[in-house]
């Protein structure tokens, strides 16, 4: 009925107005501003902490190059020398075959 219907308007808009002058308390702002101070600090630690994961696995993958590129250089040190005995050998048998 129209009469019942009125009557849940006027509950509702009780509450609505009830529930506007509680956020309009000091303590209420307060509230507000701690809440949305609180999840603005979260937002920053949540980057913060993605920012961290990034830079350590950007960090990992750094690391893991310059082991690949000591192993590289230990090798062309390896092939070096290998290519200097052969040069030698190669300049000893090239002597040898000019004395006789």
């Amino acid at each position: 009925s129209i009469f019942e219907q009125d009557k849940q308007l006027n509950i509702i808009k009780k509450r609505k107005e009830y529930i506007e002058r509680r956020l309009e308390t000091p303590e209420s702002k307060l509230k507000v501003k701690l809440l949305t101070r609180r999840k603005l600090i979260n937002k920053i630690f949540k980057s913060k902490k993605s920012e961290t994961q990034y830079f350590r696995t950007s960090l990992l993958m750094k690391a893991g190059r310059e082991e690949a590129l000591v192993e590289y250089k230990k090798e062309i040190e390896l092939l070096q020398e290998n290519i200097s005995i052969t040069s030698v050998q190669l300049l000893m048998m090239s002597h040898k075959g000019n004395i006789e």
